[in-house]
């Protein structure tokens, strides 16, 4: 099941198998950021009339319906959402800043600056870290049972990611030194990341993201490549 939007606020499902349409929503304003778990779907979206913007949530049971709306969101752009895979917790980040809703009990329970732009944000499946990437690849993993902080990227935490790519088995992200975007691959025997596949720089990628075993590319052109990766593992 996958999502799409638009800036009236329609939002529409659909199967991942055949492509069909599963249903429509309406969000109460205009769309800023969408976001998938098993069984929820989160939106942001704001009203010119409003100085702030709105977090809905809707089951995503037969038939569709809504669960709740946090009001009052800082309106600052970029913003990004993600969600647990339990839908227990919801990450909006405005910028450098994240803040952290509890979903069951429907308060603010952390907030947190970071010290670059954030491209990615993701839980890790039993809720223990929160993990933020940048455009370059930097990472930052924040400790959600005791409130610490680790700079940078470690293996074992990275692999269990939802939404890490996998290419022969190595895990890679997806990267940027100013127009040249790379994919790079973190190897036990290194320290930082190794860069594995190169995209041509007169393919003009605006925006990305990626699977287990996928990875898409927005293009200036409105092209959409599909990179799908090997998945055999290096000897």
């Amino acid at each position: 099941l996958f999502a799409s939007g638009s800036n009236d606020g329609t939002i529409k499902l659909w199967n991942g198998g055949d492509g069909a349409l599963r249903g429509t929503l309406r969000a109460p304003g205009g769309l800023k950021a969408i976001a998938l778990s098993n069984s929820v779907l989160v939106a942001i979206w704001d009203r010119w009339i409003d100085p702030n913007c709105g977090i809905t949530l809707w089951s995503l049971d037969t038939p569709l319906r809504p669960i709740h709306t946090f009001y009052d969101i800082d309106r600052a752009d970029p913003l990004k959402v993600s969600i647990a895979e339990n839908s227990s917790l919801i990450a909006v980040c405005h910028f450098r800043h994240v803040t952290l809703f509890d979903v069951v009990n429907r308060t603010t329970i952390h907030t947190f600056d970071v010290p670059f732009y954030i491209h990615t944000m993701t839980f890790l499946p039993d809720n223990s870290h929160f993990v933020v990437q940048s455009d370059e690849g930097v990472f930052q993993s924040f400790d959600l049972i005791n409130n610490h902080t680790t700079e940078g990227p470690t293996l074992e935490r990275l692999v269990r990611l939802p939404n890490t790519s996998f290419f022969h088995g190595v895990p890679v992200w997806h990267c940027q030194d100013e127009e040249q975007h790379y994919f790079a691959a973190f190897f036990s025997q290194h320290q930082s990341l190794v860069p594995v596949l190169w995209i041509p720089k007169q393919i003009s990628v605006t925006k990305w993201t990626q699977g287990s075993s996928m990875i898409a590319l927005s293009c200036e052109d409105g092209r959409v490549i599909l990179l799908r990766l090997p998945t055999s593992h290096v000897s």
